[in-house]
């Protein structure tokens, strides 16, 4: 279990301890029945998705839009040396985003552009944005992708505060298999968080932003992320793989049942002090199952956090936290969300509109040859 100090916990009741063990002899065979069934199926399903996305990925993907065919509507985020407009193209709402080439190669970022149209390109999972168009012109790149009309779960967290456990878990679920997808195709993703988690229409999840996702069935090195969901494997700077991803999740349930995350700071720095010690406070609601599975994501060891062990996401989807889950009906999409957005809301907020630039000839064509 993870090095945390905890207020008292919730403990299990003696009758239902008493329970387990009476029905012991008829639970068993049937739960691992059923788990059987649903590894063969989440089996079969990812070495088809692994198949599409090599198949994907090896291929160019090309430029079938240009900046003329869409009617720009409005900003609906912002970023370093990017915007993200909401866009129509053949009466479709689009989410345009739109990356200036100076900026790209100023901040030396290249490649973590490129590798992001690649792998948006090819991967296909019902709890990731879809990429529709990518093209360029003389001064910009641009990534079309579908529009997610609910926000941003940022958003929706500030307002409501916190989410019962339940509604935690069925978000946390999508979570863990959009994670489950991409490890399996040695993606690490490197950036969950709820400004890049949006609600689609339906209430389901939508992670978006992939300009830290990287595909390598090996360690790397580069600092990237976000302080307050960073593993401390990324600060010490002795290389990460696919467990920074699920120190993240662990942050992201902390934050979801709680309104704040487990190492939060006035700076970046005492930030990841904090993180290093591995240290953090467990409210009084919090359940003995949430407790355990966030204490065994926020593992700082990484060989010893959960996701990370021999059984992989399984002993994640498998905790008792998410006993209720029905992992098949999530990722087919069957079951009730507890958020709807409501049709005609305008949920992303209003920013300052910037006049487009453009360039006369081409800017840094070798670098961006590619895209």
């Amino acid at each position: 279990m993870g090095n945390c100090s905890t207020s008292p916990l919730v403990q299990p009741t003696s009758n239902v301890i008493e329970s387990n063990e009476d029905h012991n002899h008829q639970d068993t065979p049937l739960t691992a029945n059923i788990i059987n069934q649903i590894n063969t199926h989440t089996d079969a399903y990812l070495e088809r998705a692994k198949l599409e996305f090599e198949t994907k990925y090896a291929q160019s993907f090309s430029e079938t839009a240009k900046i003329e065919d869409f009617q720009l509507q409005r900003t609906i985020g912002t970023g370093s040396f990017a915007r993200v407009m909401l866009v129509k193209h053949d009466n479709h709402l689009l989410a345009l985003k739109i990356l200036k080439k100076q900026s790209i190669v100023e901040m030396n970022v290249v490649k973590h552009i490129l590798c992001e149209k690649r792998i948006l390109q090819a991967i296909n999972c019902p709890f990731i944005v879809h990429l529709i168009y990518a093209f360029k012109d003389n001064a910009h790149v641009y990534l079309a992708l579908e529009y997610v009309s609910g926000g941003e779960m940022f958003a929706n967290l500030r307002k409501v505060v916190k989410y019962p456990e339940d509604q935690a878990q069925f978000y946390a679920a999508q979570i863990v298999l959009a994670l489950e997808y991409l490890h399996y195709l040695n993606i690490i993703f490197r950036n969950i968080k709820p400004e890049d988690i949006l609600f689609a229409a339906d209430g389901y999840l939508k992670l978006t932003d992939f300009g830290f996702a990287k595909v390598t069935e090996d360690q790397t090195f580069t600092l990237c992320g976000t302080p307050e969901y960073m593993a401390p494997e990324i600060i010490v700077g002795r290389g990460h793989n696919k467990s920074v991803d699920y120190w993240a999740l662990g942050i992201l349930i902390y934050e979801m049942t709680t309104g704040s995350t487990p190492f939060a700071a006035d700076d970046p720095i005492e930030n990841y002090k904090k993180t290093l010690i591995g240290k953090f406070e467990i409210p009084d609601h919090f359940s003995f199952d949430l407790t355990d599975l966030v204490s065994k994501l926020l593992e700082v060891h990484p060989t010893k956090r959960y996701g990370c062990l021999k059984d992989g996401t399984k002993d994640i989807k498998n905790h008792n936290w998410f006993a209720s889950i029905d992992w098949i009906a999530i990722r087919e999409k069957r079951l009730q969300a507890p958020f709807i957005p409501q049709p005609g809301v305008e949920y992303y907020k209003n920013y300052k509109e910037i006049p487009s630039t453009s360039a006369e000839t081409v800017m840094y064509s070798t670098e961006f040859d590619s895209f």
